[in-house]
This record gives structure tokens, sequence and C-alpha cells, in this order.
């Protein structure tokens, strides 16, 4: 049967976080209309079992190993009903109404492939929810000469050009035209990869700043911060050499290294 949303969470050890953004979700869901995924990437503190001790209506697809986030995802956008997909980290809360705000951008803006809504602290303060698809501009720290203006914060309904993947909502026509996360990102960088191709096939990015999710920024990677270093700096070479031209590519990725 098809689905409104289909909401997929990718986790990796953290039981307690994700217990409570389930909880967050299921407020936010109907049963009747949405499905949700857990993409267990091959935690060992009982994550997964926790999971469907707790919420046995959550879809749970058990990994032996880390696959990685775009990779994750993938496997349950691959087997997904809903006409919209949301992506979501386990460390991010959706307030009772924002689905239905998504759904309500969906129904009336036909060219949007994506919807963000407006990330917030613990504290509720805002968070940066939207964010430029790089350039070689940027990579030198020339960003300032660019034209496309930098959104902190949106005051209403606004085109951006990437969103930050703590909740993304996707069309799923979209990921049809132009295809799923690209599995070669391990973590960092495919969402924004993924915006510049939505963009590239003639979709919209938007910002719903009436649409709340309480972010815990950073918890997903909190005490393997060197790791998560290194895997930005690979994702982001990989990002140079997926849309960037190579007489371009080659010379930013040396001097990033």
């Amino acid at each position: 049967m098809a689905r409104r949303f289909s909401i997929v969470i990718v986790h990796r050890n953290g039981a307690q976080m994700l217990l409570k953004a389930l909880a967050a979700l299921h407020a936010a869901c109907d049963p009747a209309r949405d499905e949700i995924f857990v993409v267990d990437n091959g935690s060992d503190d009982g994550s997964a079992d926790e999971v469907a001790r707790a919420w046995p209506g959550v879809q749970l697809i058990r990994n032996t190993c880390n696959n990685g986030f775009a990779r994750a995802n993938n496997q349950a956008i691959a087997v997904a009903s809903g006409e919209y997909v949301v992506l979501l980290n386990n460390d991010a809360f959706l307030a009772p109404d924002t689905l239905a705000r998504f759904e309500a951008v969906f129904r009336s803006e036909p060219r949007c492939a994506v919807v963000a809504g407006q990330l917030l602290d613990a504290d509720g303060r805002a968070q940066n929810s939207a964010k430029r698809i790089p350039t070689a501009l940027d990579e030198l720290g020339l960003g300032f000469l660019r034209r496309t203006p930098r959104i902190v914060h949106a005051a209403a309904l606004t085109e951006v050009e990437a969103v930050v993947g703590a909740c993304m909502a996707v069309r799923a026509a979209a990921i049809r035209d132009a295809g799923s996360l690209d599995n070669d990102f391990f973590f960092y960088f495919e969402e924004t990869e993924w915006c510049h191709r939505f963009r590239r096939h003639g979709w919209q990015i938007l910002i719903e700043p009436a649409a709340r999710v309480t972010h815990l920024k950073g918890a997903s990677t909190r005490g393997r911060r060197r790791g998560a270093q290194i895997e930005m700096l690979r994702s982001r070479l990989l990002f140079y050499r997926k849309t960037m031209p190579a007489i371009v590519a080659i010379p930013l990725a040396a001097y990033r290294i």
C-alpha cells in the first residue's frame, strides 16, 4: 500500500537517543499513512533489539557492519513506498506538525525535490539549516565574491542551494528522476551532492522555517572527532571530483590536502 511519508533513520549505537527520536517521530506520524525504517549499521550495544522490542511497527534493517550513511539510507529508500522520503538523524526530533508542513510544501510546489525545516538546538536556538553548494571560490576562502547570498535563517519558504541533512524530506518522484544518494560517500557531503544533482535536473531545494526540528548537533560523531575529520576531508575531495571539472578539482584537492 502506498504511503505518504517513509521516514528513514540510520543508526549506529546510542540506543537511548534513538528511542527518544522514535518517540518524537511517532507523535508526528499518522500510522495509517506513514512508515518508519531504522537501518542499524552494526550497533554493538543492542540498539536493534531495543527498537524491535519498544517499537515493533518499525521496519528494522540490520546490517552486520557500518554500511555508511548514504548506502544505509539507500537500503531503505529502495523498499520505501512513501510518496515522500524523510531522512532523519538519530539525534533529531520532529515537532508534531513537521510532517504536515512538509506535505503542504510538496503539494504547493510541484518542482520541489527537497524541503527541510528550521533546525533548533536543545535550548530552542536556531541552527543553520541551509547552505551553499561549495565552489572553488568558497574552498579558497573567496566565497564573499559570489553573488549568491548566504541564507542563515529564512523568514519564510525560501529556495536555497542545499540543506543540512539532519532532517530532509525528499519527493520520491525526484529520486526516481535524479537517482538516490551516491554510495561513494560514506559520511559527509552526500546530501550536498544530492541537492546539487537535483538542481541539475531542474528541481528546487526549499527551506520551510515553520517546520521545526530539534537537533542535538554532533551527537552522532561525539567521541570520534579525529575519524570524523578524516572522513570529512575524504568526502570533500570526492565532492570536488563528482561536481567539478578535472581542471578545477585536481588543483583544488591538492590545495586542500
